[in-house]
């Protein structure tokens, strides 16, 4: 039995909420259901649901979502990077340096702009990386006060196999949703940061300048 059917025979409370929450199967369950019968996603949507029933919005719930596959999207990461010494921010930080190309080099700034971390972190993760000879610093061509990072062929040949791995970890993963499911989500999901850019885009700005490109 689908979790869907399962969700749909079960007691829910709260069940006139949201108007059509009922009909779209988006109503709380009841209290004694438990995350094998459901599955771990819906419960605690469910929950929030149960002890938030004032929330008419879905953006609480979509944030709960991307919440929710954040934490599994970080075990197919976990996976790939196990025996390799490496972890999330690190993993995160080589992905920014592949994905622009030759030279495969950033800016400080641009790590701090797209990973949305502190220059701290920032500065302890590329440290990180230079002890294990994966990303090395190298003057700014436009500016010889300023430092960049780039990956090292090591980095590159580590970074290619991780992402080879996972994009074939991930679409075994979502092999259950026809093309154009999987289409319709990565449109969607490409809106939604897009909505979420714009809202944070000045609060990040303001911070910027706290970050030095010669800190590294």
């Amino acid at each position: 039995m689908s979790d869907r059917s399962k969700s749909s025979s079960l007691p829910s409370t709260h069940a006139g909420r949201r108007g059509d929450a009922s009909a779209n199967g988006n109503a709380a369950l009841d209290p004694a259901v438990t995350w094998s019968q459901v599955g771990m996603t819906e419960l605690i949507l469910s929950q929030w649901r149960a002890e938030k029933p004032e929330i008419e919005g879905l953006g609480f719930e979509i944030g709960t979502l991307l919440t929710r596959l954040s934490i599994l999207l970080n075990q197919f990461e976990v996976r790939t990077a196990r025996g390799l010494g490496l972890r999330s921010g690190e993993i995160h930080l080589l992905y920014a340096l592949r994905r622009v190309g030759p030279p495969y080099a950033q800016r400080p700034t641009d790590l701090f702009r797209l990973l949305g971390v502190t220059s701290g972190a920032i500065t302890y993760t590329v440290n990180l990386l230079k002890g294990q000879a994966l990303i090395e610093g190298l003057s700014d061509p436009q500016d010889g006060r300023s430092q960049m990072v780039r990956l090292t062929p090591a980095g590159l040949a580590l970074i290619d196999a991780l992402v080879a791995e996972t994009a074939g970890l991930l679409d075994t993963a979502l092999r259950p949703l026809a093309v154009t499911e999987q289409t319709a989500i990565r449109q969607g999901l490409a809106r939604l940061a897009e909505c979420l850019e714009a809202f944070t885009d000045h609060r990040v700005d303001s911070l910027r300048s706290e970050i030095e490109d010669k800190v590294v």
